[in-house]
């Protein structure tokens, strides 16, 4: 029987508790969510942060809580997303690394938003702040998980491997069906 890794990206950096009311978004939530998760057969939790409020936030103090809750309760592989939600900054997005999650998320490219309230915006991914959250990964030992939303990002992925930023064995995600300019 063939082997798969299942990812439960348990809340997401976009949609609120106005789209889902069972969406997870505080700390308690969340680890709930992983253990259900890892229950069922997940062997990753990708997870995003919200303040008080339920908004996208890089605060590491958040992060820590929420891996602290995950690692007490359950053994599932935590990946934060350093693609964190909208309006947040590179810091802000680079700032749960600090928490020491086994892997994170790697988006490899920039992407033209077509649909909802930010349509017409960029999500931008310039390469020098990628290759700095790479290189962050690197230093702290954390797998990063390249995010490939459109074909030209195998290129950029390609890139990263040729200088060294990303080491084997290589993990890939291919993010189908976002409703972003050049999306898979």
């Amino acid at each position: 029987m063939r082997k798969v890794i299942i990812t439960a990206s348990l809340t997401g950096g976009v949609q609120t508790k106005a789209a889902n009311p069972n969406l997870p978004e505080q700390p308690s939530e969340i680890t709930q969510a992983a253990y259900e998760c890892l229950n069922e057969g997940a062997a990753i939790a990708h997870l995003h942060a919200r303040d008080k409020e339920g908004k996208p936030t890089g605060d590491v103090k958040i992060f820590k809580e929420i891996h602290e809750a995950i690692r007490a309760k359950c053994d599932i592989i935590i990946q934060d997303s350093t693609g964190g939600g909208p309006g947040l900054s590179f810091e802000q997005r680079l700032e749960c690394l600090e928490a020491e999650p086994e892997m994170a998320s790697l988006n490899m490219g920039s992407m033209l938003r077509t649909i909802g309230k930010t349509a017409g915006t960029t999500w931008a991914n310039p390469r020098p702040e990628l290759e700095r959250f790479a290189q962050e990964m690197l230093k702290r030992n954390i797998k990063a998980e390249m995010e490939i939303y459109h074909h030209g990002m195998l290129r950029e992925m390609q890139n990263f491997m040729d200088k060294g930023l990303i080491e084997k064995p290589y993990y890939v995600n291919f993010v189908l069906g976002m409703a972003y300019q050049g999306a898979v």
